[in-house]
């Protein structure tokens, strides 16, 4: 009887469903091309976002992220308190996950792309791949200026950085010097599987003449939009909101069925346009599925800038002003977006497929 297969450990960062969107793109591709590689994921990510159980999930703080009050208010403060305090505990952390994995007969570490990955990978002996558009180093390096302990927090990053065999580098990438070897793919994303109109069917919207809009904002709660009597007319659209219905909202706003199945991408590709913050999920779901969007800014993120910039030469998009979203006065902007008739320019959406194929060459080297 052959030896089991060594386990590929994939760490995710919790912050946002970024991270994790395209981490089961990639996992869903793993699965794919060889079904009988074990799979063992850690993250703090939301446990509904794995519920396609095609592996196992160790629920468990890998990283700090950022602090967020809002789906679009960084606080700065909060954000490196808590980057000081993880690193203050990384040491007991190490030691707890190195103990924690070791008796799963690990192969191959990947993350995306909390530094505790490489450091555990470096432990255990075994090689570790970086994926990502981002580091947090990167990330935080305008933060830690002037802090106290900011110069040797970034320091420790950077060196847990460099200890990662690879970096897998996504577009729309920030400086990631820190990494020794790098690699560049195209767009990781979770593709709609579900035809259009079935996803309109399951949400009530068969028959719907009136341009549908999706209206989400990830992994940090809702945005609370004026709840006076008679708020602005945002338009003549039906909207889509993936969670709880946010109060200001139309009344005829759709909410997602009570045990529902539908993929965040399976809603941008059947609408008709998106209303969002630029975070990298929605982005290049909008890329891959050619859905127009209408995004907002979104305060002190590093990352925002490199989103817009790949928005604008990729996408028909528009800028929404913060005080029009919050007030409900998308029409306007809403009519322009939709009478954009540029041609979509093609953009590679196979980063996934490239990515899960080089992590089982390199599992098959490690073996």
């Amino acid at each position: 009887m052959a030896p089991p297969l060594p386990s590929l450990v994939y760490f995710i960062d919790g912050h946002g469903f970024g991270h994790a969107t395209r981490s089961l793109a990639i996992l869903r591709e793993i699965r794919q091309l060889c079904p009988e590689q074990p799979l063992l994921v850690r993250t703090s990510a939301p446990s509904f976002l794995f519920r396609e159980g095609h592996f196992r999930v160790l629920a468990g703080d890998v990283g700090s992220g950022m602090v967020q009050a809002d789906p679009l208010t960084l606080d700065v403060p909060g954000s490196v308190a808590a980057a000081l305090q993880f690193h203050a505990r990384l040491p007991q952390l190490l030691e707890e996950e190195v103990a924690r994995l070791a008796v799963h007969g690990v192969g191959l570490i990947a993350g995306d792309i909390p530094m505790l990955a490489f450091q555990v990978a470096r432990r255990l002996g075994v090689p570790s791949i970086a994926l990502g558009n981002f580091s947090w180093d990167w990330i935080y390096e305008p933060y830690l200026e002037g802090s106290t302990g900011g110069a040797a927090l970034l320091r420790r990053m950077r060196e847990a950085y460099s200890g990662a065999d690879l970096l897998l580098r996504m577009p729309l990438h920030g400086d990631m010097g820190c990494f020794r070897r790098v690699e560049d793919i195209p767009h990781v994303v979770r593709s709609s599987r579900r035809e259009r109109d079935a996803v309109r069917r399951m949400l009530g919207l068969e028959g719907e003449t009136r341009p549908v809009v999706l209206v989400s904002f990830g992994g940090f709660g809702s945005v609370r939009f004026p709840t006076a009597r008679r708020p602005p007319d945002p338009g003549d659209y039906r909207f889509v909101n993936p969670g709880p219905v946010p109060p200001g909202l139309p009344e005829d706003t759709v909410r997602l069925p009570v045990d529902h199945d539908i993929g965040h991408e399976d809603l941008v590709a059947a609408c008709d346009a998106v209303i969002s913050k630029p975070g990298y999920g929605t982005v290049v779901e909008c890329l891959a599925s050619r859905t127009p969007l209408l995004y907002t800014s979104r305060d002190d993120f590093r990352e925002t800038p490199v989103l817009v910039e790949g928005l604008r030469r990729g996408a028909r998009c528009r800028f929404l002003p913060r005080e029009d979203l919050l007030t409900l006065r998308w029409r306007e902007h809403l009519e322009v977006l939709l009478s954009d008739d540029r041609p979509w320019p093609a953009v590679r959406t196979d980063g996934a497929r490239l990515a899960a194929t080089r992590l089982l060459e390199l599992m098959g080297s490690s073996a």
